[in-house]
Order: structure tokens, then C-alpha cells, then sequence
């Protein structure tokens, strides 16, 4: 396992994509290969990933099969996966981000809010989407006490984003 390794959360698009392959065939060879990448870095160790629990609701909303259910529940038992209940600390922020999101001409939905408020709470170095709106997002929210912005982009490691330390809104 690498000493410092990069954090990442993903929204429930990326598992959606992950765990079916791309059946529906919405994503480009590109960015199925993002993925396997950050897949592959989360195996290798050299990635943790930080999951919401609100991933779990919006993944059963899918109507997977129990056996795509059953990886995603295993991919979210590695050691290197830390899945964040959602308190009353991620409610209150993801309220924060709703409203500077509307500030920003833009608005997002309750669960996306709390995909942000992990992220930047967490610290992570980068929040994967696929969703328009939360990419329009990017750069857009302060990590408190450190002089950085939270990104957010589709998977794949090529930022180079270097390792932070811990933080919150600014």
C-alpha cells in the first residue's frame, strides 16, 4: 500500500458504470478506461475511496441485479474504502453547498450536495462524476484552511492534484 495515498469519492454514476460494464453504453472508451484506472489504483492500493452512504440508496434505486449489488457491496469492504455515514455535519454542509450552488447560478440536487460536502469534509483530492452539473461544479468549493479547491471531474488519475491535508469550507 503506498504511504500517502490519494483519496477519491465517487457518485453513484461511477459505480453504476463500474459494476455494469458500461451496458447502456453511455461512456466512451475513454472514460470507462478513467475508471478502470481509478479502479485499478484503488486495488493496487495507491487510491482510498471515500463513499457516501447515500451511494447505497441511489444504487438500489437502480434496479442492478442482487449479483451487481453483491460486488458493489464487496468493492466498498477494502480496507482502502471508508464509507461516511451521513450525519448531521454532512447535512448541514451539503445545506451550505445547495445554497453557494445557487449562489453560483446553478442548482443540484439534495443527494449530489452530499456527494460535495464529503468530499470537501473528507478532504479528498478529487470528487468523480459524470453528471454535467456537478462537473460545472469544479473548482468551485474551498477546502477551509488549505489553499486549494476541491475538484471535480470525470475518473482518472491524470490531475495532478498533489496530496493535501484535512480541511473544510473556507
Amino acid at each position: 500500500m503506498t504511504a500517502n495515498p490519494r483519496s477519491v469519492v465517487w457518485d453513484t454514476s461511477c459505480f453504476i458504470d463500474y459494476f455494469n460494464a458500461n451496458k447502456k453504453g453511455q461512456r466512451t472508451d475513454e472514460e470507462m478506461g478513467g475508471l478502470e484506472s481509478v479502479a485499478n489504483s484503488i486495488d493496487r492500493g495507491e487510491t482510498n475511496l471515500v463513499i457516501p452512504q447515500a451511494v447505497f440508496f441511489e444504487y438500489l434505486e437502480t434496479g442492478a441485479p442482487e449479483s451487481q449489488f453483491t460486488r458493489f457491496e464487496r468493492f466498498a469492504q477494502r480496507s482502502n474504502v471508508q464509507v461516511v455515514d451521513i450525519n448531521s455535519v454532512i447535512s448541514l454542509a451539503a445545506r451550505e453547498v445547495r445554497i453557494q450552488t445557487a449562489e453560483f447560478g446553478f442548482k443540484i440536487r439534495g443527494v449530489d450536495a452530499v456527494f460535495v460536502a464529503t468530499a470537501v469534509l473528507y478532504s479528498v483530492h478529487q470528487l468523480h462524476t459524470f453528471d454535467r452539473d456537478m462537473l460545472r461544479l469544479n473548482e468551485r468549493f474551498t477546502v477551509k484552511g488549505q489553499n486549494r479547491r476541491l475538484t471535480i471531474c470525470k475518473p482518472g488519475l491524470s490531475s495532478d492534484d498533489p496530496l493535501r491535508l484535512p480541511g473544510l469550507f473556507s
